[in-house]
């Protein structure tokens, strides 16, 4: 069973972005399986690889964001802040402090449904009418 599903209204059609975040959903998925004592070394490697991916993801976003002229400092700090946020949870658990998996799952299922639906909704829209035919 999956911690979070993908779902179609999930899909903003701006392919490298759709693409990251549902690396990133897989992740979180692949990190709630491993929600158990007996995986610890595991779930650390797969909790360094979601810091990664929001770290390449995030990029991708602030320079789309650069590129089209559609900057939105709200948007870039709320990655900056939430990145930071990983991190934290990512630096605990490579300290054994197991339980911080779910702390992690909470914030990443809050935090992910509100940046798609506000923040990247927007930056699709912004530059969907730049581009109408954007497909990156």
């Amino acid at each position: 069973m999956s911690f979070l599903s993908w779902k179609d209204e999930d899909v903003l059609g701006i392919e490298i972005i759709d693409k990251q975040h549902k690396t990133i959903l897989d992740l979180t998925n692949k990190l709630y399986e491993l929600n158990n004592f007996s995986h610890i070394s595991e779930a650390k490697m797969v909790m360094r690889n979601i810091v990664e991916e929001l770290n390449i993801h995030f990029d991708t976003e602030n320079q789309l964001m650069r590129n089209n002229n559609v900057f939105d400092i709200s948007h870039k700090l709320e990655h900056d802040r939430y990145l930071e946020k990983v991190r934290k949870f990512n630096n605990n658990l490579q300290k054994d402090q197991f339980t911080i998996i779910a702390d992690y799952l909470s914030s990443f299922r809050n935090w992910f449904h509100n940046h798609l639906i506000i923040n990247d909704r927007k930056l699709a829209k912004s530059l969907k009418e730049i581009e109408p035919n954007i497909n990156l």
